[in-house]
């Protein structure tokens, strides 16, 4: 199973989903002091991403609801293209603009096989 290890701080978050299971695995992450201020403390999280797990790394206004964000990672019908871009629907203002900037990373660990290296 391929392992996860990272930080976070600020206004990124991420989620690990599988079926009917939510992880957000930047829980307990200091927002402030912003990146730059000299006294940064980031949050480290470390998991494995099982077959059926989709993982989303997220900054700025892509932030929303757990529930929104679970049910757009769990639809496996649609490829990572068009679940990139319902999230950020998610976050659009009435007139279709954004409120902040958005950033996203989707993984589906189904689409990591053969993609990574063998350990050595």
């Amino acid at each position: 199973m391929p392992k996860l290890e990272s930080t976070s701080h600020g206004d990124s978050e991420a989620w690990l989903v599988d079926h009917d299971e939510l992880a957000f695995l930047s829980e307990g992450q200091r927002r402030k002091p912003l990146l730059g201020g000299g006294d940064v403390e980031p949050h480290a999280f470390t998991t494995a991403m099982g077959p059926t797990q989709t993982l989303l790394l997220a900054i700025g206004g892509s932030s929303s609801t757990q529930r929104r964000i679970s049910t757009a990672l769990r639809r496996v019908d649609l490829s990572l293209e068009e679940v990139g871009a319902s999230l950020i629907q998610l976050v659009r203002l009435p007139r279709g603009g954004l409120q902040d900037d958005v950033g996203l990373v989707i993984v589906r660990h189904s689409d990591l096989r053969g993609r990574h290296a063998a350990p050595s």
